[in-house]
């Protein structure tokens, strides 16, 4: 994991746990999906920059789209006001049989980005046969309109249900635990959870993970870019 200026952010070991992803290049499987969970300034973003470096540097053949309103990823990514420019964009340029940015920071609607993901999935994509792996990132999930605190929506359903199908990880920024439902919680194959306010949010997400009470206890008031990492079928690690 990298912040902006290359050093590692602390976790919460004497050594930085690695971001990871879920299998190595070529990408015949390809099944990742993260919560991203911390107060405005803990390190989200960057933790979300450095899941995007790491795809793209292990994925040659890999797509970072990246809902980014506040263009946070305009130094790693090429931007593009609209999911609708972005693709008008790659259909121009591979008619033209040219390079094309693989990192996107993309504006607009999230709801648009997800559809045009998908679309570009279904296409190129099938469980056991992945040609280009597509990590899909907001970073803002509460810019994302599909879902929220209480409800998971059919386009977000779609995505989740079927990502490993559609070779799509998509990776969810959020402010607070209840910001997404549990459904999104159980459906993570990774979990980044950065310093929190209080023990009743530490409380939240271990029970969503499925974690024995206090096992987060560490990050209540830790310092910024500290965090534990949680994977499905292994825990805390």
């Amino acid at each position: 994991m990298v912040t902006p200026n290359g050093a590692p952010p602390a976790s919460s070991s004497s050594s930085a746990a690695p971001a990871t992803s879920p299998a190595s290049s070529p990408a015949r499987e390809y099944n990742f999906a993260a919560v991203v969970v911390g107060p405005p300034q803990a390190g989200k973003t960057t933790i979300v920059r450095g899941l995007v470096i790491e795809h793209l540097q292990r994925y040659p053949t890999g797509l970072a789209l990246v809902h980014d309103p506040n263009r946070q990823f305009r130094d790693i990514c090429q931007t593009w006001e609209t999911a609708d420019a972005w693709r008008a964009a790659i259909a121009a340029a591979a008619a033209k049989k040219a390079p094309f940015p693989a990192g996107a920071s993309i504006g607009g609607a999230a709801s648009d980005l997800t559809k045009v993901a998908i679309e570009l999935g279904r296409a190129r994509n099938t469980a056991g046969n992945v040609r280009i792996p597509i990590l899909l990132a907001y970073d803002e999930s509460s810019l994302m309109g599909t879902s929220g605190t209480s409800y998971i929506g059919e386009l977000d359903t779609q995505l989740l249900s079927n990502r490993r199908h559609w070779g799509i990880g998509p990776v969810y920024n959020v402010q607070r635990p209840t910001a997404l439902t549990e459904a999104f919680y159980s459906m993570a194959t990774d979990v980044y959870i950065l310093t929190q306010p209080s023990p009743r949010r530490t409380a939240v997400i271990e029970e969503y993970l499925g974690l024995p009470p206090d096992a987060l206890a560490e990050l209540v008031g830790a310092e910024r870019f500290r965090y534990r990492h949680w994977q499905a079928g292994k825990g805390l690690v």
